[in-house]
């Protein structure tokens, strides 16, 4: 088995989520019954995900990968707890910042999302 975990990152976890939207994409989709050719992940429409929780590993992994793929970010968590100066320095030297959205209101962060990710508050 292979982690990757680190205080900053956790890639395996957003493989592990990738795969899960991929698998259940038929639920972002017109076509609810598509048809695939095998050992071929169904497509997936860009994405609207948003992440309540402080600034945490997973997050920072959602923040360099999600918007290379064409997906949104909504996040809301407290100011303090935000990305720490590495993490977002990598973000936006990616180019990754302009799909990201921050607030601290939950609500305002779910607004129009297709995903919720939560975690600690």
């Amino acid at each position: 088995m292979l982690n990757a975990l680190s205080s900053f990152w956790h890639p395996t976890q957003i493989l592990a989520d990738l795969l899960t939207l991929h698998e259940h994409s038929h639920q972002f989709s017109a076509d609810k019954n598509p048809k695939n050719a095998p050992f071929r992940l169904p497509d997936l429409r860009p994405l609207t995900v948003a992440y309540v929780g402080d600034s945490a590993n997973v997050l920072h992994d959602m923040l360099v990968t999600y918007p290379r793929l064409g997906h949104q970010l909504r996040v809301a968590s407290p100011k303090q707890y935000r990305a720490p100066t590495e993490v977002w320095n990598r973000v936006k030297e990616l180019d990754c910042d302009k799909d990201i959205y921050w607030s601290e209101d939950p609500k305002e962060a779910v607004l129009g999302a297709d995903v919720v990710v939560t975690d600690t508050w």
